[in-house]
């Protein structure tokens, strides 16, 4: 998933930050898992109902899903979460087991040495989990050390993130904030902060530099850095927004060679607009007055205003993978992350309760009113319009 991925607000705070994982340098094994896959017996069923499934994957023909131990109550079996008002049980580093589902089978892959707030990225090969903690202050920061496994989750490595001021942390994150964000383009993954971007070669080498043109602050909430969008043939877009005034307006700059070098500015389009979204190729901008909706430009160069046919993906925080309507029905449910495998979108499925039946839209107009979740892994083979339970797939 482009990566990625976008997950949804409310309750899905609880799995997207992280704590800083176990073990230290080198390659290690990953733990013996509790069931896989064989020739000579059937396929586990997958996650147990009784745990909540976090993250999920796509890496070739196979989907990675991860899972913890339930962080609210087990009844009749399944994992519920209750959730008031935004509120939710309180934050824990639950140790994530990593499953990987291919042709309807399941293989537990064990545990890749990360906790629950983890994030799992796609890179060249393998995956990445970068591990976050939490603060009320600063909100979700990247920790390290990065994990890195090349073949399939079987083993991982650890990678230590340089802990210089100017690259991990930024204005608002105090003495020992982690850096701004994590991304993969190519072969490589980048940490980013308003002090200074590193990357490193997934198969190769160790951290490096990436020096980008220096630029004035326009004004006292500006950190004077930049922030990264990347596109999926490896193009990297350094943004600098100017969300706190119209003039001057924000601008970008690109890197077609893993940041060695970078082109002259580029404005955004219109009078007043922040880039924050990418498709395929496709860089978008919204436009900060409701009225104007959204730019694309397919060459980051010309701009032009979003069809009504291209708005839907853009819409409440959609992942692009899904091009129609999430849910039809009466029902009231979203996805917490969305992947596409071949003809396939498989989404974790943020489903509220009421007194023990699924909510309605009538029942629950709104995600902050009273009520319990479970997370139901589930396909859909027409663009996210109707679903379906995966074949032996679990739910929590």
């Amino acid at each position: 998933m482009t990566r990625r991925r976008a997950l949804a607000v409310g309750l899905s705070l609880v799995l997207l930050g992280a704590t800083a994982c176990a073990g230290k340098g080198g390659a290690t094994s990953a733990p013996t898992t509790r069931a896989t896959s064989t020739a000579d017996g059937p396929a586990s069923t997958g996650p147990s109902a009784r745990e909540w499934l976090a993250d999920l994957e796509p890496v070739g023909a196979s989907l990675y899903v991860t899972s913890h131990s339930c962080p609210g109550k087990v009844a009749a079996g399944l994992c519920t979460v209750q959730a008031a008002f935004g509120n939710v049980p309180p934050l824990k580093a639950f140790p994530l087991t990593l499953w990987r589902y291919t042709d309807e089978r399941w293989e537990d892959l064990g545990q890749p040495g990360v906790f629950s707030y983890a994030e799992m990225m796609r890179v060249p090969g393998g995956l990445l989990f970068v591990p976050r903690t939490h603060t009320e202050a600063a909100g979700f920061q990247t920790t390290g050390p990065l994990r890195l496994s090349l073949d399939e989750g079987r083993t991982w490595e650890s990678w230590p993130i340089p802990q210089q001021p100017r690259r991990c942390r930024t204005d608002y994150s105090g003495p020992g904030g982690g850096p701004c964000s994590v991304a993969v383009a190519g072969d490589y993954v980048f940490v980013t902060s308003n002090f200074g971007w590193i990357r490193r070669n997934i198969r190769s080498g160790g951290w490096e530099d990436v020096a980008l043109p220096e630029r004035a602050r326009v004004h006292e909430f500006d950190a004077g850095g930049y922030g990264l969008l990347t596109l999926d043939d490896g193009t990297l877009i350094a943004t600098a927004n100017n969300p706190f005034s119209d003039s001057p307006k924000g601008f970008f700059r690109v890197s077609k060679d893993f940041g060695s070098t970078w082109s002259a500015p580029r404005a955004n389009p219109g009078r007043h607009s922040d880039l924050g979204k990418v498709d395929g190729s496709v860089l978008y901008a919204e436009c900060q007055d409701s009225s104007c909706g959204w730019y694309r430009s397919a060459d980051l160069e010309h701009w032009r205003k979003a069809t009504a046919a291209e708005l839907p993906s853009l819409n409440d925080g959609r992942p692009f993978a899904c091009r129609a309507p999430l849910r039809a029905g009466p029902s009231w449910r979203h996805p917490d992350a969305v992947a596409r495998v071949g003809s396939l979108v498989y989404g974790i499925t943020y489903v509220p309760y009421l007194n023990g039946h699924e909510a309605t839209a009538a029942e629950l107009p709104n995600p902050d009113l009273p009520h319990r979740a479970r997370h139901v892994l589930e396909q859909s083979a027409d663009s996210c319009a109707t679903w379906a339970p995966v074949p032996s797939g679990p739910s929590s």
